[in-house]
C-alpha cells in the first residue's frame, strides 16, 4: 500500500503560512506605532499681502512672497529675514547644535524651527526649490535603491531546497539501477519520502516566530522595529554612524561652566546673570535661569532690562548696572578681561561654546559658558557598543572644535564635523562600498537620507516625521542606550534562530539515512509518514521554547 503524505503536507503549509502570518503581523503592529507618533505637517502658512496677514497653502507660494513665521512654527521657504529679531533652531536641517540669531537681512532654510520672534521672510527658494525638499529627494532617492533583503534562513532554505532535490533525485538513480523489483515504485517512494524528510517544516516559521517575540519584547523595551528584518540585520553591524544634535547630545542649550573673578563668587555671577535674563525667552536665557533654579540660588530683582538674545543686555541689579556681553575670542579685547578670566573664556571659544562676560559698573565680573552638552547616557551608550564590537562614528553638521571635543569626551572612533546634508549619506556609502553593515541614528531632517541608504537606520524619539518615516528602528526615547539594547536583543534573537535552524535539521537528519533506505530491512525499521510528522513537531520545540524566552528577555 503507498504511503500518504497529505497530513505532512498540510503540516508544511501550515507552517508556512503561520511564519508569514507572524512576519504580517509584526509588521502591521510596528507601522501602526509609527503612525501614531508622526505628526501632521503644516499644510498652511501665513502670508503677507499688502500689509494684511492671509492664510494659504504652503504649495501656493511663490519667489518674492513674504511669509509671516510666528514663535514655535517652522520656516517654509528659503530666504532672507526682512522683519524681526529671532533666534532660530537649524539643528534638525544644518546639525548646528546652538541657536542661530536672525535679524533684518539674515538667510534662513526651510524646515528651521522660529524659538522666539516674529519674523517676517521674503522667499528666494519655494517648493522643491527649497533646502529641505532637496533633502525629501535625496530621502526618496536612497529609499529607491536599496536592495531588498534576504534572511539568512531564506537563504538556508533555498540551499537545503537545492541539496535534497539533488538528494531525491541520486536516490531515486539508485534505487532504480540497483533496486529489487518492481523498480520504479520503490525507487519513486525513497525518493519521496527524503523530499519529505529533508525540509523542516520548522525553518518556515523559526525565524518568523523569533523575530516576532523580539520584536514584541523590543516594542516593550521601549524600542519599535517596523520590519523584521531590522532584526537580523542589526545583530550583524559592524559601524554605527551618529549624528550629534538631539542624538549625542541634550538637543538644548545648558549653562555649562561659570567662572567668578576674583573678589566674586559663582553665586552673585549666576544670580546677577539669571537678574538680567529673568523676563527673556531666549533658550540661553531659559539654561541660565534653569541652572540657577537647580541650585538654589536667590535671584535678585532687576529694572530696565531689555528683550534679550543675550548680547548687549543690562539691567539695574541691587543698584549696579549689570551687562551680559558675547565673548569672540581676540575680538573680545575691548572687554579689558583679566588673565583669570581671558584664559577660561578662550578655552570655552576653542571647544565651540558660547560665551558671555558678565560685567557689574562696567567691570568683567565672570564668564558664563553655554553650550548643548552630552546626554548623561551618552559615555555609557559608546563604551556599551565598543564591548559589542562596533565601531562608532559621528557624523555632523556641526562645527569642527564642537565635534572634536565631544568625540574625545565620548571615545568616539572616528568625527567627522561641518558635513552638508548629503554628506551623511555619501560616508554611508562609502561604509558600505567598503564591505561594512552600517546603522544610522539621527533625529533631524537632514538625516533621513542616511537612515534610508544604511542597513539600519534608527529615529530617536524627537524624530521629524519624515525622519520617522525612513528608520527600519525607532526609538520611543531619546535615550542613546537603546542603540545598544536593540543589538544585544537582535543577536539573542539571531542566535536562537541559528541553534533553531540547526536543531531542526538534526531532527530531521537522524532520519534521512532511513527513508534513503540504507537501513537494512532485517532490522525492521521502515520510513512511514509518521516519522516525518514526529521530526516535524520536534524541530517545533526549539524555537517556541526560545521564543517564550525572548519575550522574558531581560538587559
Amino acid at each position: 500500500e503507498p504511503d500518504a503524505y497529505f497530513d505532512l503536507a498540510a503540516l508544511l503549509v501550515a507552517f508556512a503560512l503561520l511564519g508569514r502570518s507572524l512576519t504580517e503581523r509584526a509588521r502591521q503592529a510596528s507601522s501602526e506605532s509609527i503612525r501614531k507618533r508622526i505628526d501632521v505637517r503644516d499644510r498652511s502658512v501665513v502670508l503677507l499681502v499688502e500689509g494684511r496677514e492671509e492664510c494659504v497653502p504652503v504649495h501656493a507660494l511663490n519667489t518674492g512672497d513674504r511669509v509671516v513665521v510666528l514663535p514655535g512654527v517652522r520656516i517654509p521657504v528659503d530666504g532672507a529675514v526682512v522683519e524681526g529679531v529671532s533666534a532660530v533652531d537649524e539643528s534638525m536641517v544644518t546639525g548646528e547644535s546652538l541657536l542661530a540669531e536672525k535679524v533684518p537681512g539674515s538667510e534662513v532654510v526651510s524646515g528651521s524651527l522660529n524659538r522666539t520672534g516674529r519674523l517676517v521672510v521674503e522667499a528666494s527658494r519655494v517648493r522643491g526649490d527649497t533646502v529641505l525638499a532637496q533633502i525629501v529627494s535625496q530621502f526618496r532617492r536612497a529609499r529607491g535603491t536599496k536592495l531588498p533583503f534576504l534572511a539568512t534562513s531564506e537563504h538556508v532554505a533555498f540551499y537545503a531546497a537545492l541539496a535534497m532535490l539533488g538528494a531525491a533525485l541520486l536516490t531515486f538513480l539508485l534505487w532504480l539501477a540497483y533496486g529489487s523489483d518492481p523498480k520504479l515504485p520503490q525507487a519513486t517512494r525513497y525518493a519521496v519520502a527524503v523530499l519529505m524528510i529533508g525540509c523542516p517544516c520548522a525553518l518556515g516559521f523559526a525565524e518568523p516566530l523569533l523575530n516576532a517575540a523580539a520584536i514584541r519584547r523590543a516594542r516593550e523595551l521601549g524600542i519599535v522595529i517596523k520590519a523584521p528584518e531590522a532584526v537580523e540585520l542589526s545583530s550583524q553591524l559592524s559601524c554605527l554612524l551618529l549624528d550629534k544634535t538631539g542624538t549625542l547630545t541634550l538637543g538644548y542649550p545648558e549653562l555649562v561652566e561659570v567662572v567668578a573673578a576674583p573678589g566674586q563668587s559663582r553665586e552673585r555671577v549666576l544670580a546677577c546673570a539669571a537678574a538680567v535674563e529673568r523676563h527673556s525667552d531666549h533658550p540661553v536665557a531659559r539654561a541660565i535661569l534653569r541652572t540657577a533654579s537647580r541650585e538654589g540660588v536667590a535671584v535678585p530683582q532687576a529694572g530696565g532690562a531689555a528683550q534679550s538674545t543675550w548680547d548687549g543686555t543690562a539691567a539695574e541689579v541691587d543698584g549696579h548696572t549689570v551687562a551680559l556681553r558675547r565673548f569672540q575670542g581676540s575680538a573680545g579685547d575691548d572687554l579689558a578681561l583679566q588673565d583669570c578670566l581671558r584664559a577660561p573664556a578662550l578655552k570655552f571659544a576653542e571647544a565651540g561654546e558660547a560665551v558671555a562676560v558678565l560685567l557689574i559698573d562696567r567691570e568683567p565680573a565672570g564668564v558664563l559658558a553655554v553650550a548643548d552638552p552630552a546626554k548623561p547616557e551618552s559615555k555609557s551608550a559608546v563604551d556599551e557598543l565598543h564591548r559589542l564590537g562596533l565601531r562608532v562614528a559621528m557624523v555632523t553638521g556641526d562645527s569642527r572644535p564642537v565635534a572634536e571635543h565631544l568625540g574625545k569626551q565620548l571615545g568616539l572612533d572616528r568625527v567627522t564635523a561641518e558635513v552638508m546634508p548629503g554628506g551623511k549619506t555619501n560616508e554611508t556609502r562609502r561604509l558600505q562600498a567598503g564591505g561594512e553593515l552600517v546603522g544610522v541614528v539621527g533625529d533631524g531632517f537632514n538625516d533621513a537620507p542616511a537612515l534610508a541608504q544604511a542597513d539600519v537606520g534608527i529615529a530617536m524619539a524627537s524624530s521629524e516625521d519624515i525622519t520617522l518615516e525612513a528608520a527600519d528602528v525607532a526609538l520611543t526615547s531619546d535615550d542613546p542606550l537603546k542603540v545598544p539594547l536593540l543589538v544585544r536583543l537582535a543577536r539573542r534573537t539571531t542566535e536562537a534562530t541559528v541553534r533553531s535552524t540547526v536543531w531542526a535539521f538534526a531532527c530531521h537528519g537522524v532520519l534521512l539515512p532511513i527513508a534513503v533506505g540504507v537501513v537494512p530491512q532485517s532490522t525492521g525499521i521502515q520510513f512511514a509518514p509518521t516519522l516525518a510528522i514526529a521530526a516535524a513537531l520536534a524541530g517545533a520545540v526549539l524555537p517556541l521554547g526560545y521564543a517564550l524566552r525572548l519575550r522574558r528577555w531581560r538587559p
